[in-house]
């Protein structure tokens, strides 16, 4: 499966979007853009859906992993245990 968005412009990415009845839904969202993200590439940001009317600005946020991260490599084999 493959989800696309023409995302050919800045402030434009595809997204997943994980909705509640109570607002409170998440997204993951995809971007390239360098002069949108804090380093140059391309990044997934885990963030408020575009209906959530009650994200925090700062102290309660979490992401939870049931198992290992990790990161910093350019391939599967060159990647070091977060």
């Amino acid at each position: 499966m493959s989800l696309y968005n023409t995302n050919a412009v800045t402030g434009s990415f595809p997204s997943i979007e994980f909705e509640t009845a109570n607002l409170q839904g998440m997204s993951i969202t995809y971007n390239e853009f360098d002069t949108e993200l804090p380093l140059n590439g391309a990044g997934l940001i885990i963030g408020p859906s575009s209906t959530n009317t009650q994200f925090p600005t700062t102290g309660t946020l979490t992401l939870n992993v049931l198992g290992e991260i990790y990161a910093g490599g350019t391939t599967l084999g060159t990647l070091n245990k977060v």
